[in-house]
């Protein structure tokens, strides 16, 4: 309990320090299922800025006798606090041997003044909840494998899929869409388009990739934009 842990980041390439960790194990074994509570600190540099992070989970942990390809781990219950907003989630872990992941999460209501918190944002900004369901897949070491994404903020949905990979040269390629959605209850989202009396319907789709750092430009293969109806 109230460990202290330092992680290397392979994408940021820089260290990160995790305090008052704290793991709790309950009839471990390792051949049956058994459950495991897990909470620790850090501080997280969100578009620039430092942000104290706090994590919760609560689940349950089969080693399967070691044999990794068949371990799992499902976290039932996740809490993830910043910036005095928390988001709650779930997810499953399968094959410690090449990790899967199926997550599922929800985020509050967003605000211009909550978002001014990690960077500066004009105001009038009011975003509803926001429920995602995420799957990746670690194939090898190095890759990471977003095979799906699906964001839902009425009355936008955005799916996604791409590659990650990680390394001395991190770089990544991303599938983006966006289907059909009225442009007057997008407008409403900030009041900068609301005022802009926007009607018909829109979508988007586009592929973008490129290499990742702080001068890395994006190259964006593809874009589509589809307007039906449209008049501001």
């Amino acid at each position: 309990e109230d460990g202290t842990l330092t992680l290397n980041d392979l994408l940021r390439r820089r260290l990160v320090t995790v305090r008052a960790f704290h793991l709790r194990l309950r009839d471990f074994s390792p051949t049956t299922p058994f459950p495991f509570k897990l909470s620790f600190e850090t501080d997280g540099n969100l578009t620039g800025k430092q942000v104290a992070l706090k994590a919760e989970a609560t689940g349950s942990l089969a080693l399967a006798s070691y044999r990794w390809p068949e371990a799992w781990l499902e976290a039932e219950k996740i809490k993830l606090s910043a910036a005095g907003a928390a988001a709650t989630a779930s997810a499953v872990l399968r094959n410690f041997a090449a990790p899967s992941v199926d997550l599922k999460l929800k985020l509050p209501r967003l605000s211009s003044e909550s978002l001014s918190v990690l960077r500066p944002v004009p105001p009038g900004i009011s975003i509803p909840p926001i429920s995602a369901r995420v799957k990746l897949a670690l194939p090898s070491t190095g890759t990471i494998v977003l095979q799906s994404a699906d964001l839902s903020a009425e009355p936008l949905r955005l799916k996604a899929s791409g590659t990650l990979k990680l390394g001395d040269e991190p770089s990544y390629r991303l599938n983006l869409s966006v289907p059909p959605a009225p442009l007057d209850r997008v407008g409403a989202l900030w009041s900068g388009l609301a005022r802009r009396r926007l009607a018909g319907t829109g979508d988007l789709s586009l592929s973008a990739a490129g290499k990742l750092g702080p001068d890395a430009q994006p190259v964006i293969d593809r874009v589509s934009i589809h307007l039906k109806d449209f008049s501001a």
